[in-house]
């Protein structure tokens, strides 16, 4: 078998589908159950993808190389991460507490 997908696209598909076991682990520690919930690992599936193209986009200001790679073959995963970013900043922003 051979891997000819996105490094990026794999890292951040890998990296959610490990986080996203880390919430029933913890549960299944303190044995509080149900284990699993859906609607929360449906989230933390997300959750865990974004972080790849956070890191990326933070570190591909250092180097003009992984700029280039990022901007060339990860653009739907930069137009999730910064989707996800942009949400939570103007959620913070229009949040009813002053």
């Amino acid at each position: 078998m051979t891997l000819d997908g996105n490094a990026v696209d794999m890292a951040s598909a890998a990296v959610g589908m490990v986080l996203c076991l880390v919430r029933p682990f913890r549960r299944w520690r303190k044995g509080t159950r149900p284990y699993f919930n859906r609607n929360k690992l449906i989230n933390d599936v997300l959750n865990g993808a974004m972080v790849v193209p956070f890191v990326f986009m933070v570190t591909s200001v250092f180097s003009q190389g992984l700029m280039s790679m990022l901007i060339e073959s990860a653009k739907f995963t930069l137009f999730l991460g910064g989707a996800v970013g942009l949400t939570f900043v103007l959620g913070e922003l229009f949040k009813g507490k002053p």
